[in-house]
């Protein structure tokens, strides 16, 4: 944590200056003291008795390499002290423009908003996780009034409804540039099979057009080219699974706001394709997925957070993003388990053969394969020419 009042540029070159001037005293001085050493040495070697002829040329020789030695040592040394204080404005520059620390300094202050029902758990945890790391985060959700309540035990916490204009007329005033946008739809249902029309209809409404049409609203008042994350429930689709309807409408909806938004010139677009999460002990989306997920937290929680840091940090940290990302053309990310797996080819396919998604079944199978190719080979029981010799 940088202490004082200046800015942190300045006492980096302010830190940098102080070694490397510590560093050139320390160099003299060993520059000196081994100077001094060689010639005591040499004087040591000329006041000594005269040795025979090969033993003289021995002492000569040795002297020319003690001048060497010395006159390399007064050419090179700056070399090297050179290449140690650019290895270690390299390793400051790397610990504070590249490695991220846990959380947002004290001096910093970055916002988000987040379009998302603060009863679906993924939602929430993510709400919870960026007010962790000392983010001041504004959720815009359905169920605002319930949670206005409470903002005072949550200081950097706000909750605006979608459909009050005052909330959004109030945000804008205190907020003059946000660091990213989160959409979240609803991304954790329980098993239901098939659903009336009027439900899902009900269903896709409350957890994505509300949100949809309050984005709208915010998109004029952005002040510079901002950060857009699309959250995608993309397991069940890619996987032509049928078990939840709501969760492929949803998806596709997703995928076409990420075709419409890369084309505004205000927003900086980016997709997360999730796969199964887990919160504590049990899985947190998918449920009709027999299977655990990857933990939230290391899975989500930290892609996310890393996102908003590269694309709001420093020039180098966002030319490193631009390399890594090749440019800005590689804008979808996945995360969580099976997220990537599941775009392979015939990934739907085997993922199909069972009507639940157990890979318990599959490996027990593989297994009984395995055996039986074992039980087919010949086992080696003795040396083929061993038998001959007999």
């Amino acid at each position: 944590m940088w202490s004082g009042g200046k800015d942190i540029v300045d006492q980096i070159f302010d830190t940098g200056y102080w070694v490397v001037s510590k560093s050139v005293v320390l160099g003299d001085e060993i520059r000196n003291h081994v100077g001094r050493s060689i010639e005591t040495i040499n004087e040591k070697i000329s006041n000594r008795k005269a040795l025979p002829v090969q033993e003289s040329n021995f002492s000569t020789s040795r002297q020319d390499i003690f001048k060497k030695l010395k006159i390399g040592f007064q050419d090179h040394w700056k070399l090297g002290l050179g290449l140690s204080a650019t290895s270690l404005c390299l390793y400051l520059g790397y610990r504070t423009f590249l490695k991220l620390p846990p959380h947002l300094p004290e001096a910093e202050s970055k916002a988000v908003l987040i379009f998302g029902d603060m009863n679906d758990p993924i939602a929430r945890n993510q709400v919870m996780d960026l007010y962790r790391r000392r983010f001041i985060v504004y959720v815009c959700t359905e169920n605002a009034d319930v949670y206005k309540k409470h903002e005072e035990d949550q200081d950097f916490v706000y909750y605006i409804d979608p459909t009050c204009e005052k909330d959004f007329e109030a945000f804008y005033r205190e907020v003059p540039r946000l660091a990213s946008i989160l959409f979240m739809p609803r991304l954790s249902y329980h098993p239901s099979g098939i659903i009336s029309c009027d439900s899902l209809e009900s269903e896709i409404h409350s957890s994505i057009f509300v949100y949809y049409q309050a984005l709208l609203n915010v998109i004029p008042h952005l002040k510079k080219k901002t950060q857009l994350i699309l959250f995608d429930p993309s397991l069940t689709s890619e996987l032509n699974l049928i078990h939840h309807s709501t969760e492929i409408i949803s998806s596709g909806i997703i995928n076409s706001l990420f075709n419409i938004f890369q084309r505004h010139q205000r927003l900086s677009v980016f997709l997360i394709k999730l796969g199964i999460l887990q919160i504590g002990s049990q899985p947190s989306n998918y449920k009709f997925l027999n299977t655990s997920g990857s933990d939230i937290h290391k899975a989500l929680h930290y892609p996310v957070y890393k996102m908003i840091m590269d694309a709001n940090g420093y020039k180098v940290r966002q030319f490193f993003n631009w390399l890594v990302t090749l440019g800005g053309w590689n804008t979808v990310y996945h995360c969580g388990r099976f997220s990537y797996l599941a775009t392979w080819p015939f990934a739907s396919f085997i993922f199909n053969r069972q009507t639940c998604f157990s890979f318990k079944h599959l490996k027990k199978r593989l297994a009984s394969a395995y055996r039986n190719i074992i039980a087919i080979l010949p086992t080696p029981q003795s040396n083929p020419s061993e038998e001959r010799l007999k």
